[in-house]
């Protein structure tokens, strides 16, 4: 008997009435859905993520002074004035991200600012003072015409 009310409790599983049950699956979700086709920025809510190390500004006032970039990233004087104001105050706020904090404030924020707050960068981006030329003497200059004419290091077991 329970086998005969199981054959009864099945659905029906004609083509037509999964394609009901599906029309009313997709009406119930579009009822709770809401479709949001307009999207901006908001500049209050705009996270400021810091540069790195190797992105710096002296860096990149070199880079364009030997020639190797021909052309800024970003150019504030490509705006006109007929651009919506939601793209100038996106554009403010970028440019006050690109600043140091030096530039930003008058004043350290930190105790570890205060550390070069007051140092200026004006030393190069390659400080000679680390730089040591290779100094050769009489043993070295043997072994690399030693080395040049064997192709095997005279520093090395021969005899093994």
């Amino acid at each position: 008997m329970a086998k005969q009310d199981a054959k009864n409790n099945k659905r029906d599983r004609s083509p037509v009435a999964e394609m009901k049950i599906w029309q009313e699956a997709v009406r119930k979700e579009n009822q709770h859905l809401k479709v949001y086709e307009h999207f901006t920025i908001n500049p209050q809510k705009l996270y400021i993520i810091q540069e790195k190390p190797n992105n710096s500004i002296m860096l990149q006032k070199h880079l364009e002074k030997t020639g190797a970039i021909t052309k800024p990233a970003f150019d504030v004087n490509q705006i006109t004035d007929d651009s919506p104001p939601l793209e100038k105050e996106i554009i403010d706020k970028l440019n006050t991200m690109n600043r140091t904090p030096r530039q930003k404030y008058q004043f350290p924020q930190t105790s570890n600012q205060e550390l070069g707050w007051h140092s200026n960068n004006s030393h190069s981006l390659s400080p000679s003072k680390f730089t040591y030329p290779r100094k050769l003497c009489k043993e070295t200059n043997y072994a690399n015409d030693y080395f040049t004419m064997n192709k095997i290091s005279p520093y090395s077991n021969k005899f093994k």
